[in-house]
């Protein structure tokens, strides 16, 4: 029989743990999963999870000088609620270092320091770059703009951070619209993390490579979210006007603007905050009241004195009176403050209407216009720290009629219009000038300036980019929460664009709507309207009308990109059907294309066929037609349908030219034996190469 184990008695000596022992002993509990944890971290940064990109990325060397772009996806790491549906920053490039006599501005903020709806061309930075550059002859002026849609302050600081390298001489920073509802707003995160200390950690957390494993197997499938950008960051739909958040989003954009001004202060670049303006005037509170809080006989009180109140047959003093008494009865009426407000600016009594529709905009329960506490965060964030203030509140209320800022300079509620842009600018060199020292630009220099429709048109100003952003405003107040509030900016806005769209011919109706197609864009970059009607108008042999419309596109996509040289192709070609010649300056225009194409193939950029069959149209443009040949061979294998056989095209011509007739009829022939789809169109071109093979092919755009 095997012997049981062995039972302790109360006379068995117990061995003591000595401390020491105890405390490893805890030691090792503690430290194991953190070790497992760092080893597993380790594991998955080897395979490409973890951290975030930068802002900056260096993509090569030319002359001596790394060539850098901003990331455009580094803006996406900040959205997370919805991923499917980040913000976007325009893609800037830029020497480092920075050319000598180079002034460069950097801009940083939301959508309205974009530009939005504007297209780069016309927005604010762009006005800024063509003002400097006037009041500033032979000196280069680069302004980078990486502001961002639908980010609140504190990714604007970490993007920031990333940029302060690129070697600015001005920091612009332009934000505090987003501070509710934004990515990284109070409204759109857990309560948890709505304080800056908050933000960090779980930015932090966020970064990790295990965090980021973790979630990206949990996550569900590809979303299929319709909304906009705008109802999607929307976390809280009604915020009261004591809601604890609107002291946190006014005590984090004081915080994390103090912060910037100080990362360019220690940097030493000097720093210009804005204070942002807003639509006061035409625009209703986009949140409703709530009533729920008054007695019974309160609320039958306001309603009725309101709705009394909003009658146009009632007499304007008892009007007066009756929204007063609505307001008395219920102090925070967003909507009872506004309509007296346009009572009293429609009786020119214009200190009382700004009065009001300040307390609407502070007591909208949807605030997607700051309040005055944000505003007042920004100006003391701002002056405590050293930075100057540029009053765009100030500047847009000045140039409206009675003080009070409208759809005049006002887009929709916090998006300036095409003429607000030119006041951003033109109040920004008013502040620049005080940095003379680095600028030279001395005070007052922004009295030399034209007048905004002078730049605006210099920009490319026509009216298929300002049915464009008709179009785009169209869209965006077709959002319930804004049609329901503000039915009228949506008619409005409908009714341009209908009224513009039966002014145009059955050719460019169609390019209008494909251009409202999300299909036609790709990435990040959005294909300029401008370009799809110069397509139409060069069918039509209208190359004069064109070429402008070229322009305007190139100044509206990055200038490394194969959509760029697509467009300074077609305007180059333009520009030479219209005045028979090209002249020394689209010529050296033509080669600094090519040199960019050239970067873009030879740095992986590029590799579709679309940047090599445009690099041989230009070289073709300057005559240079063996140069052309190899780019248009690479196009040709990685080409097909009508852009292949438009590259095939423009190749024939080039064996033509260089008396290589031979070849050019032997390709044609293979390209007709191979069974090719668009095989007819190569008989035609051979058939045109017999009859004039004697004689200049032309070269079709």
């Amino acid at each position: 029989m095997l012997p049981g184990p062995q039972q302790s008695t109360p006379n068995s000596p117990v061995r003591a743990i000595s401390r020491r022992r105890r405390l490893i002993y805890i030691g090792v509990c503690v430290l194991s999963p953190v070790f497992l944890l760092g080893i597993l971290e380790l594991i998955l940064r080897c395979i490409e999870f973890g951290g975030y990109p930068g802002v900056l990325r260096s993509v090569g060397t030319i002359d001596n000088a790394s060539l850098y772009i901003t990331e455009t996806k580094a803006a996406s790491s900040y959205f997370i609620a919805n991923k499917s549906r980040p913000g976007t920053m325009y893609e800037n490039d830029f020497f480092i270092p920075k050319p000598p006599g180079t002034l460069r501005i950097l801009v940083c903020g939301e959508s309205a320091a974009k530009g939005f709806p504007q297209p780069r061309a016309f927005a604010a930075s762009a006005f800024l770059e063509l003002m400097l550059t006037d009041l500033l002859p032979g000196r280069k002026v680069e302004v980078i703009n990486i502001a961002t849609t639908a980010v609140a302050s504190f990714p604007i600081l970490g993007m920031l951070r990333d940029v302060l390298p690129c070697q600015p001489d001005v920091v612009v920073i332009y934000c505090g619209n987003n501070e509710f509802f934004g990515a990284y707003g109070v409204a759109s995160l857990h309560s948890a993390g709505r304080s800056p200390l908050g933000m960090r950690i779980q930015r932090a957390f966020r970064s990790t490579a295990v965090a980021q494993f973790i979630e990206q197997f949990t996550q569900g499938a590809a979303s299929t979210d319709s909304r906009t950008l705008m109802e999607a960051v929307m976390g809280k739909a009604y915020i009261a006007p004591n809601d604890p958040l609107r002291l946190d989003a006014a005590r984090n954009l004081h915080e994390n603007i103090a912060e910037m001004v100080k990362l360019c202060r220690s940097a030493g670049v000097p720093c210009i905050v804005c204070t942002p303006p807003c639509n006061e005037r035409d625009m209703a509170p986009l949140g409703g009241d709530d009533l729920r809080g008054l007695s019974t006989d309160s609320h039958a009180l306001f309603t009725n004195a309101f709705k009394e109140g909003i009658n146009k047959e009632t007499p304007f003093e008892k009007r007066a009176a009756l929204l007063a008494s609505a307001i008395k009865t219920y102090p925070t009426s967003a909507l009872a403050h506004y309509q007296l407000g346009r009572l009293m600016y429609a009786r020119q009594k214009y200190a009382e209407a700004l009065r009001e529709f300040q307390q609407a905009v502070d007591c909208d329960s949807m605030p997607w216009r700051p309040p005055a506490a944000s505003v007042e965060a920004i100006r003391t964030a701002a002056t405590e720290n050293g930075a100057i203030l540029c009053d765009l509140t100030g500047s847009f209320r000045a140039a409206s009629e009675g003080g009070c800022c409208g759809s005049d300079l006002m887009d929709d509620h916090v998006h300036p219009s095409l003429r607000g842009q030119a006041i951003v600018a033109r109040s920004l060199i008013k502040c620049i000038s005080e940095l003379s020292d680095v600028t030279r630009i001395s005070p007052g220099s922004e009295s030399k300036l034209g007048s905004w429709e002078g730049y605006a048109k210099q920009l490319g100003d026509n009216p298929y980019e300002r049915y464009g952003v008709a179009h785009t405003l169209r869209v965006l107040c077709n959002v319930p929460f804004i049609r329901s509030t503000n039915p009228d900016f949506f008619d409005r806005f409908d009714k341009y664009c209908k009224d513009f769209e039966a002014t145009l011919p059955p050719q460019m109706l169609e390019q209008a709507r494909r251009w409202q197609d999300p299909k036609t864009h790709t990435g990040n970059i959005q294909r300029p309207i401008s370009a799809l009607m110069a397509n139409v108008l060069v069918t039509e042999g209208k190359h004069a009308l064109a070429e402008p419309l070229y322009a305007c596109a190139i100044r509206n996509v990055p200038p490394y990109s194969s959509l760029n040289l697509d467009y300074s192709y077609f305007r180059l070609a333009a520009l030479e059907r219209a005045s028979g010649t090209l002249g020394e300056n689209a010529r050296q225009e033509a080669q600094r294309a090519i040199e960019r194409g050239k970067f873009l193939l030879s740095h992986g950029f590029a590799g579709s066929g679309i940047s090599e069959r445009f690099v041989g149209r230009l070289y073709q443009l300057r005559h240079e037609f063996n140069e052309a040949i190899p780019f248009l061979l690479e196009a040709h294998s990685k080409l097909k349908g009508k852009d292949r056989l438009a590259a095939d095209q423009a190749l024939v011509v080039s064996y033509v030219q260089t008396r290589q007739t031979a070849k050019a009829r032997q390709f044609l022939l293979d390209m007709i034996k191979s069974n090719d789809p668009m095989a007819d169109m190569y008989q035609q071109l051979l058939r045109n190469l017999d009859e004039h093979s004697d004689s200049q092919t032309r070269i079709e755009p």
